[in-house]
């Protein structure tokens, strides 16, 4: 319930200010959390212990564990769409167009076309280098593309670098 009132709510906020691309950044994020929960979401959990001081259990191969939780499909192509469409406003106002890159590349991903986001992210971090979102992003695709926890360590670092306690 509380999606969809944020939704009216940014409805009625970008009804005031059409080229607002704050608003229609979280209208596109909240239409795609709806994208995703009506879709399915992947799951995956990766175990990558290493002995040390405190004991961990050593793992010579990191281990994953991938799940699929899947949802009504009638609404899934609505939602897409409405992301999609909200990002390319966010894109069209010339703010923030690494906001609406990353939307885009997100909406991708979620569609499984992973060469495309990744170009997409690409593409948002070469115009803001400190934007978390797309450089944690990046890392998962390319994590989870290679089913390789490796192929996405450096851009771990870089989002260890950008933010040490996280």
């Amino acid at each position: 319930q509380k999606p969809r009132e944020a939704l009216a709510e940014l409805e009625r906020a970008v009804a005031l200010n059409p080229s607002h691309p704050a608003a229609w950044f979280e209208h596109g994020t909240i239409a795609q959390e709806e994208y995703l929960r009506i879709r399915g979401t992947v799951f995956r959990n990766v175990s990558l212990s290493r002995p040390n001081e405190m004991g961990y259990r050593t793992t010579r191969e990191p281990s994953f564990w991938i799940t699929r939780a899947s949802g009504d499909k009638d609404s899934v192509a609505q939602w897409r769409d409405v992301a999609a469409r909200d990002f390319e406003r966010v894109a069209a106002t010339g703010a923030t167009p690494e906001r609406a890159i990353y939307g885009r590349a997100m909406v991708l991903s979620f569609e499984e076309k992973y060469a495309e986001a990744l170009a997409e992210l690409d593409r948002a971090v070469a115009l803001n280098p400190y934007f978390v979102p797309a450089i944690r992003a990046e890392g998962e695709i390319r994590e989870w593309t290679s089913n390789d926890a490796a192929k996405g360590l450096p851009w771990r670092q870089r989002l260890h670098e950008l933010q040490p306690r996280n």
